[in-house]
């Protein structure tokens, strides 16, 4: 029996090791390019938007999207995991440590530190980013992010799974309409048992898909196999590259039966341009010195065989310039996430609205809101023909904007771009569960946009409180009566905003300094933390590019490092006006050398025995002097002469003739 239990698991590696994985995303892409109109009309608005960008050069996102070390975007997500109605642990039920370790690796791999990809410093880039499981439901309750839901209710589901491209299955709508959380607020992934009858297992199966921004909001999200939900698996990575706009490297090659075109490299292909045309790598490797066919170049031109958005095997790395494309992306069609507060702790919440309009109407006529920005906030949001329930959202737990008493910010508000608008905007700033007199902050008319500069109140507000914010928005035509107001073809939606007192205006900076900047791997750098102002009960936490490094001190002493470029940055967190705050540093880049040296210089004598009055010249020869080495030479310990040699014609007997040599080795 031990024999043939050996022979089994051998069998099983091999069957996993031969597998084939793909994608579903361009199935899924094609067929909504084909039948769903807003869908189509979006990505042409995307690519027209992406191509503008890189045409004139523009980066609308500053620089720090290039080094990735700038402002970072926490993104909650939820994983609903439908199972077949397994114990938790079992190969379609995922344990929560393999969830967690999955979420981990997703955020190593857009960090590029994952151990067995290439870091910043070898062709990694760093995203911004990172993903975490939900803390805050859609309730205002807390939750772990993960949701359980048995599957073998829909019919297909067990056998099957989800129906992609076969005819068998459940429906894809069918099985997110089991447990979906506002796409707005939260990034969905659905942890799947099979896709067309295939989990992952054996043979070639399709492991998960994604879709663009501009899905609708009944399927948007990634779908994965519970098989391929795993830390180590490149399947998650490469899905959310497609919920962030990326196509894969090889877009345009028919299947991989020919060479993407590429004569334009913003508008054609992956429309990225740091990456090469190929065809797809179906699960093999080709080595960088080989050639790529659509190029005549060797993959190591681009290693773009090595990138995650290929299907290749020995997927590492994104580029830099995907990087670029799949931030605009959030920032411009999913703002919502990159704000969202949903991966927060809970706390104190709104209290309840006296009353939840609705829209009376629902229709296709493109009315409703489709963004609000104000201070720390952006968020995005649908139409009314998508709304769900009719036209009123409550988004007080997931969204919210902070503010300063006595501080101006702007207020902005988008609509949908076929019928113009009214649009009204309340504050409870009594937080008494009503808008009254006074709350009433802004009204415009007949627009598709709006925007205003709001000033927060000095007085007659509730601070360090979330206080219920309503957006009304309604056809021009008709009349906004007031907070309870129901729209005709138009939407409402509700925010928190929390008041920060004008005790707490003065601006807290947190910047810090270096040492001896650049270094080498044996020396060391300290790096010292300092605030604007004095801090209640501050807390330190030190970062060497992504990974947390160091004690809770205001200093930071980075020693021992491999050469290359590192960022550095410190949070602070302390004690704030109205709750525990945080602040983080500048980035200063760290630029280590290499490994120190020693040097050394001897010299040799053209003659070792002269007559008194012969010349005789004298040639140094250094180790680790560097490009420039610089001699000062010495008789009998005094400063004679500088230069490469030196000639003399007046020494004496038992004269004593040294050079010191000055390196200009980088690391001596």
């Amino acid at each position: 029996m031990k024999r043939i239990l050996t022979l089994l698991l051998v069998l099983i590696t091999i069957s996993y090791s031969n597998a084939q994985e793909r994608c579903g995303f361009d199935i899924m892409h094609d067929k909504l390019m084909s039948s769903d109109t807003n869908y189509g009309n979006h990505v042409q608005k995307m690519n027209a938007h992406w191509s503008a960008i890189q045409n004139a050069m523009i980066n609308p996102l500053g620089n720090y999207i290039y080094n990735g070390y700038g402002q970072e975007y926490v993104i909650p997500v939820v994983v609903h995991v439908i199972h077949t109605g397994g114990s938790v642990g079992t190969i379609y039920n995922p344990h929560d440590t393999v969830i967690d370790n999955a979420i981990d690796y997703l955020n190593q791999t857009y960090a590029a530190t994952w151990p067995s990809y290439v870091d910043t410093n070898n062709g990694g880039v760093r995203f911004p980013i990172k993903f975490v499981l939900a803390k805050r439901s859609s309730s205002c309750g807390s939750t772990s992010g993960i949701i359980r839901i048995n599957g073998t209710s829909l019919s297909g589901y067990s056998s099957d799974g989800v129906k992609l491209s076969g005819s068998s299955g459940a429906s894809e709508a069918d099985v997110k309409a089991l447990s979906r959380w506002n796409n707005r607020d939260y990034y969905n992934i659905w942890v799947v048992n099979k896709i067309d009858g295939k989990d992952g297992t054996s043979g070639s199966f399709t492991a998960g898909y994604a879709y663009f921004p501009g899905a609708n909001d009944t399927i948007d999200g990634t779908v994965i196999l519970a098989t391929r939900m795993k830390a180590g698996f490149s399947t998650l990575p490469h899905e959310l590259g497609h919920a962030f706009n990326l196509y894969h490297t090889f877009e345009g090659d028919g299947g991989g039966a020919s060479c993407p075109s590429n004569t334009t490299c913003s508008a054609q292909g992956d429309l990225v341009c740091d990456t090469d045309p190929h065809k797809r790598n179906a699960s093999t490797c080709p080595s960088d010195a080989a050639y790529n066919t659509c190029t005549g170049l060797t993959w190591a031109n681009a290693y773009t065989h090595k990138n995650i958005m290929d299907y290749s095997s020995c997927r590492n790395r994104f580029t830099s310039g995907q990087r670029t494309r799949w931030l605009d992306a959030l920032t411009t069609y999913r703002p919502g996430l990159g704000s969202s507060i949903a991966a927060l702790d809970t706390g104190a919440n709104t209290i309840a609205a006296s009353c939840t309009p609705s829209t009376t109407t629902h229709n296709p006529y493109n009315m409703g809101i489709v963004k609000v920005a104000l201070s720390d906030m952006t968020s995005n949001s649908t139409t009314s023909q998508y709304a769900n329930p009719f036209g009123y959202t409550d988004r007080t737990c997931q969204q919210r904007s902070t503010m300063i008493q006595d501080k101006s910010y702007t207020l902005s508000i988008d609509g949908g771009t076929s019928n113009n608008q009214d649009v009204e905007v309340y504050i409870d700033y009594n937080n008494d569960g009503t808008f009254g007199t006074g709350e009433n902050v802004y009204s415009g008319s007949n627009a598709t946009t709006f925007s205003t500069s709001y000033a927060a109140p000095t007085s007659g507000v509730t601070t360090c409180t979330p206080l219920r914010m309503r957006v009304i928005v309604d056809w021009f035509n008709n009349t906004i009566t007031g907070p309870c107001y129901n729209p005709q073809y138009g939407e409402v939606e509700d925010f928190s905003v929390l008041f920060k007192p004008a005790s707490d205006t003065v601006t807290i900076t947190n910047s810090i300094t270096a040492g001896s900047n650049p270094t080498c791997s044996a020396g060391s750098v300290t790096f010292t933390a300092s605030a604007s102002k004095t801090l209640s009960s501050p807390s330190y936490q030190w970062y060497l590019n992504s990974a947390p490094v160091g004690s809770n001190s205001a200093t930071y002493t980075a020693s021992s490092l491999s050469t290359g470029t590192y960022y550095v940055r410190c949070l602070v967190k302390y004690t704030g006006a109205c709750y525990s705050d945080s602040m983080m540093s500048n980035v200063i880049p760290l630029t280590v050398n290499g490994t120190t040296v020693t040097p050394s210089v001897s010299i040799a004598a053209s003659s070792s025995t002269i007559c008194s009055g012969t010349s005789v010249t004298f040639t140094p020869t250094p180790t680790n002097g560097g490009t420039s080495p610089t001699y000062q030479w010495k008789l009998n310990g005094s400063n004679i002469a500088t230069g490469s040699t030196y000639t003399t014609t007046t020494l004496s007997n038992g004269d004593q003739v040294s050079c010191v040599m000055t390196s200009n080795a980088t690391c001596a």
